[in-house]
């Protein structure tokens, strides 16, 4: 029989075991990562970049096409998005929205969050391209939301859109360098490619907790610390990222040798493996390919659809409320789960 002292002494541990793995602060990033810039030529822009400005010769290549949109009440609806989720967005646009609700004048933007700029500055750029417009709905993070929340640049409760199957390793096909788990990130020939920290801090975080918190179950404080100071940590040689598209940029840094491995949104992995089935293979962390259950630390990263407090006609106001009761109803949903996502369920 246990005394009640050895069931609280056991209860003591518990807890403190619990409370190093839901407490642990994330150790500083001290490192600087390489800054991937291709070699290509730098052609001129005959537009002023406006803020934001998605111009990146690695991922965005628009130099002959050339075009201003200032009109912004001809448009039937415009959406300013977080773009890992583009392949399911696109399908659901064009296979369902446009057909049912003939959309004649329209874009939408699939890139790291620019809502808040985008919307308080009026513009956005793609090299010769600007539309000067304010988006009708904005679509990102938690922390994002919040933050249009907090200048009251949306109105009304935001809409939970779905959660993803949290994150895996990404890697040439074939697996050159034989990385089999996550520890082997911390070999010295291994370079991993992640997303910018600095204009991508959201998707950044998210990889950057993963490895650390997974880690941490995995082993203990000072292996995890190793592992992270090895990739981030002031000396590094084994981090490289791109500007700031990581869902092109990271899979083109692994094609090109520059990376061996990348951290991505399970969904991005499986679209690049379809994509391009010749070149890429997933590593899972926790599962199997098929079925990915994220080990423990893993992170699940959870997007909202907010409305843009902006002004509208009425024909706008009518386009954006059927698109997002669509949304509210599941017309989306098989969409995001065709591409691995998880709906959730319950918006109303």
């Amino acid at each position: 029989m246990w005394s009640i002292k050895s069931i609280l002494a056991a209860l003591i541990l518990c807890l403190g075991i619990f409370t190093l793995y839901t407490q642990t602060e994330l150790p500083p990033i001290q490192g600087r990562p390489i800054l991937y810039q291709p070699d290509l030529l730098p052609w001129p822009q005959d537009i002023h970049p406006g803020n934001p400005d998605l111009t990146e010769p690695t991922s965005n290549r628009i130099y002959d096409l050339h075009m201003q949109i200032k009109d912004c009440e001809a448009m039937d609806l415009i959406l300013s998005t977080s773009g890992n989720y583009h392949m399911a967005l696109t399908d659901f646009w064009f296979d369902f929205i446009i057909p049912k609700y003939g959309l004649q004048n329209w874009y939408f933007s699939t890139s790291p969050p620019i809502s808040p700029e985008q919307t308080n500055n009026s513009i956005l750029t793609y090299t010769n391209i600007s539309l000067q417009c304010q988006p009708h709905i904005a679509v990102g993070p938690k922390g994002v939301i919040n933050a249009l929340k907090k200048d009251s640049i949306i109105f009304g409760e935001p809409i939970p859109l779905f959660t993803n199957r949290g994150n895996v390793l990404l890697v040439k096909k074939g697996n050159p360098k034989n990385i089999k788990r996550l520890w082997d990130l911390e070999r010295s020939d291994v370079v991993l490619a992640t997303s910018n920290p600095y204009s991508e801090p959201g998707s950044f975080g998210n990889y950057a907790k993963s490895i650390y918190h997974m880690a941490l179950h995995d082993g203990n404080e000072t292996k995890a610390l190793d592992l992270f100071e090895s990739l981030f940590g002031k000396n590094t040689k084994k981090w490289i990222v791109g500007k700031r598209i990581h869902h092109r940029e990271v899979p083109h840094l692994i094609y090109s040798d520059h990376a061996d491995v990348g951290i991505l949104f399970y969904h991005l992995a499986r679209y690049m493996m379809k994509t391009f089935p010749h070149e890429f293979e997933i590593i899972p962390l926790g599962g199997t390919i098929e079925n990915p259950i994220p080990l423990p630390g893993n992170q699940i990263g959870k997007l909202f659809l907010a409305r843009i407090n902006t002004k509208l006609t009425k024909k706008q106001s009518t386009a954006r409320e059927q698109f997002i009761s669509e949304i509210r109803d599941g017309a989306f949903d098989p969409y995001l789960e065709k591409h691995h996502i998880n709906p959730i369920r319950d918006r109303k």
